[in-house]
């Protein structure tokens, strides 16, 4: 009987033992970015708007920067209500509109028709830079409001984000 005992505690000791090894090197290789997988850039929109064109900025002194080519994917004419970026330090920041080809700053209850494609860029000054650093992958999220012109008092909100490698212009 005592035999048995010794022989279970020294094969659950043995391998118990190897269970350790093999997660210290598992931790190893993580923690140094071995394990770590490429995250592909990425622009996500609800359906009802295509992305055209993205990319993430950090620009002189500490403003960071998250610009965006999106266009009208329904069939009607939609009033832009509201619009907010989310930076990765949490910072959230009001955004500016361009009418991709006058390039006019046009924001307050925003026209715009099916198919036209928009300029949005969300500008953040923060002394973290928005949490941007040069070369790494951010993800910015933002959320959007709008309303069918034709339809009153249905406003829908859809969100999306972009992730992207962080450039300087």
């Amino acid at each position: 009987m005592k035999r048995n005992g010794q022989a279970a505690l020294e094969f659950i000791t043995t391998y118990g033992w190897a269970f350790v090894i093999i997660l210290t090197a598992i931790a190893a290789l993580s923690y140094f970015g071995v394990l770590k997988p490429p995250i592909a850039d990425r622009c996500i929109v609800a359906p009802e708007f295509m992305c055209q064109d993205y990319r993430l900025l950090l620009l002189n002194g500490d403003q960071a920067s998250a610009e965006m080519i999106l266009a009208n994917g329904k069939d009607f004419n939609m009033n832009i209500s509201d619009l907010a970026c989310t930076f990765p330090n949490g910072n959230k920041n009001a955004v500016h509109v361009f009418d991709v080809f006058k390039m006019d700053k046009t924001y307050a209850n925003l026209h715009w028709e099916p198919g036209e494609k928009r300029r949005i860029q969300c500008n953040l000054t923060a002394p973290d830079k928005g949490g941007f650093i040069i070369g790494d992958k951010a993800k910015v999220r933002y959320t959007l409001t709008y309303a069918n012109e034709d339809v009153e008092g249905f406003n829908h909100t859809v969100e999306g984000e972009v992730i992207s490698e962080v450039v300087t212009p």
